[in-house]
């Protein structure tokens, strides 16, 4: 995705950030378009926060960028597409929502399990009304894969398992398998309330 993180930390300015992130992206496709008998579809992985919140969203839903790591991503976009221009290759850009599993240290869905199995306190942003899609990494490669195969693929590809769950209905429903209720603090954290 070359976005080193999802956002800039303390060590980390917003402009190094934004730099760092589209500077490998360039780096990369520079070196295919140098690639003169380089022919093939490039497949960009970007995210659906570049929609802002929203429900039901398609891929001819505005953009709205209410965040640095959207901004980084949907420029990462733009750039995609000014370099392949003109190119033998195709391009698709692939938004992918909510990722989950694998070495999952950052998503909410990878705090819970963490939280779970170590009996600690799980900091949950609104409330945990927030919505969200949420999508299996072995489903994006899968919906990857597939894509790579096509002979004549979308310019733009929203990756999601079409299903809606609120935090909330998330966090009830591994307690409820698990038989173990979860140390659940309110984070005063703002975030999308759909995404």
């Amino acid at each position: 995705s070359f976005a080193s993180e999802k956002q800039p930390n303390d060590s980390l300015k917003t402009q190094d950030y934004f730099e760092q992130s589209i500077g490998r992206l360039e780096k990369c496709l520079d070196v295919l378009r140098s690639e003169s008998t380089w022919s093939g579809q490039f497949i960009y992985c970007s995210t659906a926060a570049v929609y802002g919140e929203g429900h039901c969203i398609s891929e001819e839903a505005p953009i709205q960028l209410d965040s640095i790591y959207s901004q980084v991503k949907f420029q990462a976009e733009v750039i995609c597409r000014n370099k392949l221009q003109g190119s033998n290759s195709a391009l698709t850009i692939a938004r992918i929502f909510n990722i989950f599993g694998g070495d999952d240290g950052k998503s909410i869905v990878g705090r819970i399990v963490r939280s779970l199995k170590a009996g600690t306190v799980l900091r949950v942003a609104n409330k945990g009304v927030s919505i969200r899609d949420f999508i299996h990494v072995k489903d994006v490669r899968d919906c990857l894969s597939r894509l790579a195969c096509i002979d004549s693929p979308p310019s733009i590809v929203n990756i999601a398992s079409g299903r809606a769950v609120s935090i909330r209905e998330l966090i009830i429903k591994v307690e409820v398998s698990s038989r173990k209720r979860l140390l659940i603090e309110d984070n005063e954290v703002a975030e999308p309330s759909i995404s």
